[in-house]
């Protein structure tokens, strides 16, 4: 409890949840939001990446950005971020953990040549994050090209049904009283798409066009209940939201300069509260009453923050009976400028930057920021569609596909009134009111995490438990230091929380009697990760740039031709490249055991501390080809990992077989690979194929674990350690400078901090391709104003 308290002040004091509004204590929804944002304040992360388009062998860059609260502060409460990608069927295919400190990152996942070509989501979040909808989740979709000469850049897509949903500005409509009526039409294609609204009789009422991307709105006066729309050349019928008999509707102008104007009408007379708040902080309150005449609201946008404002109108019972988003764009981002010490470089030829970011007023500001350089005619990355400032402000606090966000916050009116139209139809956020007005919230189900965690359990002669046990803890960085202590509880228990450490440390973990009894033994628990279902809101069909496609896998091909050749000549192989020795027969033996050919894994051979705190499935991630574990609901709606075999149309479950009989494979989840001895996999030529897991004889299990003083010596799956970026020095110093150089990422340098004065530099090489070269840049300055910013130079002969 007393941490808990303790959290609960931090937190308090971090955010600063106050309502600026007189009196707000006698306003239920006042008091239940500022309850609300204390108990849950909100953490968003945000991935930079080098580009969005990869080949395989490649590797994906990355830094990220951890921010919280309202005022987007560069987050000190979770230290450790979890990115995960997976393909467009909802498999994870890779999963690392990274680190955060004070809010910013650095990583990179190496691109396994195994995976198939196609579209992928880097997603991204900390356990904290969890405790809310995964659609708020960083998600990014990128693409990943295979290098095979015989496989087409083209993709076989079926193209979705088409959807089409209405949504009365306000929420409802109302029998005789006239508002907005937004609409939404997707997956049909054309730039204008009309229809018609009918009624119950069919009868034609109005018809209705979209204005931009598929989206549009009309003035529409319900009558009578039972409407429904039909989109032109198109079968299908499409019903209206229901009308209500009576109620209140709420309309909008955000048009204005200045200010918002809120226009009420309402078939119930009474008292309302209209209340106005950004990201959880009270910006406006105002009691109203609501007659036979309409009545009128001015809300001046200078007291708005810049973001999505949530407007609602409550009845006097405190219910909400209205609410509107409006999009608020003050031009307040970070002015950040590249300049390059000329505009047209040679091959090979140093390339001097220097980085200036200016707030809004033209002061020097202090940061932290990311770039990448990369070659305009090869590579594809809409970052800048996608940047910091549009995800902070905007689609971080909406579900649902927004295309090209960046593009609502250009200083014109169209872009305003899109902007608009927008917050009609997307009107999603980030939590209800029935949710708020919970009397007393539940405890967090999952917790800030500041380090890492790792447990297991103290037991004497495979079963006796071991209370009161002492377990050290350290690590091979630092052998002086002080070595953490836990006792076990009366199940044997032990956890270790908080820890940091990367997943290249050697970590000692040793457990004691407390009695000094000897032949103790230690189990570490496996590492488990929550795995969570894939949401994918962007399913609407865009050609690909087939031309620039083909450019890049060719070039892609030849570049992993050159360095393959380059890289034998000096004596290195090649990464991709594998050595087969001879084996001493066991697997000959097993498969003629099973009668077929199988890849086998000998778990029997691998060092124990790797197997100790995995399964039969985890182990085999990462060692098995085309094995993945696919998102699902399992009992009582815990979510599971489900084994899947093969990449594509031909991915499914295989079929699982325990010591020679077939079992589901919920049966095997859990079974520690410390028990097994081999994994035999057999890949058939069409779906499912076989898993066929054999675990050790009782005797050889238990000879295999450790005696004495239990101890662990091993790596544990910790933070992810990143690729140092290669960034060749064409000066004439390095080795190898005849080997051509290829490289479509020029530069990437995730730690980029400006001083006081807003300044920062940086340098690298041109490569060998004559071409113009991009730069991007994002970053978030010390008081959580985010900015991006964009230079392009050219490299001739």
């Amino acid at each position: 409890m007393e941490k808990k308290n303790l959290f609960t002040a931090l937190i308090f004091l971090a955010f600063s949840t106050a309502l600026i509004a007189q009196n707000s204590s006698d306003i239920r929804s006042a008091r239940a939001l500022e309850a609300y944002q204390e108990a849950l304040p909100t953490e968003k992360l945000f991935v930079h990446l080098n580009k969005t388009e990869f080949a395989e062998r490649e590797t994906i860059w990355i830094k990220t950005y951890l921010m919280a609260g309202a005022d987007h502060l560069p987050s000190p409460l979770s230290r450790t971020i979890y990115l995960e990608l997976l393909n467009a069927n909802g498999s994870i295919v890779e999963r690392i953990t990274a680190e955060s400190i004070d809010g910013f990152g650095q990583t990179s996942i190496e691109i396994d040549s195994l995976w198939t070509q196609g579209d992928y989501y880097l997603r991204g979040y900390t356990n904290w994050m969890k405790n809310q909808d995964e659609s708020f989740f960083f998600q990014k979709k990128i693409k990943i090209l295979s290098i095979d000469p015989s496989q087409s850049v083209l993709e076989q897509t079926n193209a979705p049904q088409p959807i089409v949903r209405f949504y009365p500005e306000g929420g409802n409509l109302v029998k005789g009283l006239q508002s907005w009526l937004a609409y939404e039409v997707k997956h049909v294609m054309g730039d204008t798409i009309y229809g018609k609204i009918y009624d119950q009789n069919d009868a034609l009422i109005t018809s209705f066009k979209t204005e931009h991307e598929g989206r549009g709105r009309i003035r529409f006066l319900p009558m009578q209940v039972g409407y429904y729309a039909r989109i032109d050349n198109m079968e299908g019928k499409w019903p209206l939201p229901a009308v209500s008999e009576k109620g209140t509707v709420m309309t909008t102008n955000t048009a204005q300069e200045e200010d918002i104007t809120l226009t009420f009408s309402s078939t119930l007379p009474g008292k309302y509260t209209l209340l106005a708040h950004t990201r959880g902080e009270m910006a406006y309150r105002a009691m109203i009453s609501l007659k036979d005449k309409k009545e009128r609201v001015t809300i001046p946008k200078n007291t708005l923050e810049e973001g999505i404002t949530a407007i609602t109108l409550f009845n006097e019972n405190q219910l909400p009976v209205a609410e509107r988003l409006v999009f608020i764009n003050h031009n307040r981002g970070l002015d950040i400028s590249v300049n390059t010490d000329k505009q047209t470089y040679k091959k090979r030829e140093l390339v001097d930057l220097e980085i200036s970011v200016k707030d809004s007023f033209g002061r020097p500001i202090q940061g932290s920021f990311s770039l990448t350089a990369t070659n305009k005619a090869l590579v594809q990355n809409d970052q800048h569609n996608y940047n910091i400032r549009a995800y902070q402000l905007l689609k971080s606090d909406l579900k649902g596909h927004i295309k090209n966000p960046s593009q609502y916050f250009e200083n014109t009116t169209l872009a305003n009134q899109r902007a608009d139209l927008l917050m009609m139809v997307n009107g999603w956020r980030r939590f209800n009111w029935d949710e708020v007005f919970i009397d007393n919230l539940p405890e967090p189900t999952h917790f800030v995490e500041q380090g890492l965690t790792v447990s297991g359990r103290l037991y004497r002669n495979g079963k006796d438990i071991v209370k009161d046990g002492q377990v050290f803890m350290f690590s091979s960085l630092d052998p002086n230091e002080s070595k953490d202590l836990q006792i076990t509880n009366e199940k044997g228990e032990f956890t270790f929380t908080n820890k940091v450490f990367n997943d290249s440390t050697e970590i000692t973990i040793q457990g004691f009697h407390k009695n000094g009894r000897k032949n103790i033994n230690l189990a570490l628990d496996s590492s488990k990760y929550d795995v969570l279902p894939l949401t994918v809101y962007n399913k609407s069909y865009t050609p690909p740039d087939t031309t620039r496609l083909f450019t890049f896998k060719e070039y892609m091909i030849t570049s992993v031709r050159v360095d393959t050749t380059y890289r034998r000549e000096n004596g290195v192989i090649l990464l991709g490249d594998v050595v087969v020795t001879a084996k001493d027969g066991r697997e000959a033996v097993l498969n003629q055991r099973e009668n077929r050919s199988m890849n086998v894994l000998m778990v029997e051979d691998l060092p124990y501390e790797e197997k100790q705190n995995r399964d039969a499935f985890d182990i085999m991630l990462g060692r098995v080809g085309g094995f993945m574990l696919l998102a699902s609901n399992g009992p009582n709606g815990v979510e599971i990992g489900i084994p899947v075999l093969g990449m594509g149309r031909w991915q499914s479950t295989p079929a699982i077989f325990l010591d020679g009989q077939e079992v589901e494979y919920t049966d095997v989840q859990g079974i520690s690979a410390t028990r097994i001895q081999y994994i035999g996999v057999y890949k058939a030529a069409g779906p499912p194929g076989a898993v066929y897991i054999y675990t050790l004889p009782p005797e050889i299990y238990y000879a295999s674990i450790p005696k004495g003083p239990s101890y662990f010596t091993g790596k544990l799956p910790g933070y992810h350690v990143g690729k140092e970026f290669y960034k060749p020095i064409h000066d004439g110093s390095e080795e190898g400078s005849f080997k051509p150089d290829m490289r479509n990422t020029l530069h990437w340098e995730p730690n980029i901090v400006t001083d006081k004065d807003g300044k920062a530099k940086l340098s690298f090489y041109t490569s060998d391709d004559l071409t113009e070269i991009a730069i991007d840049i994002q970053g978030v300055a010390v008081d959580g104003v985010s900015g991006f910013g964009s230079s392009s130079f050219t490299v001739k002969k």
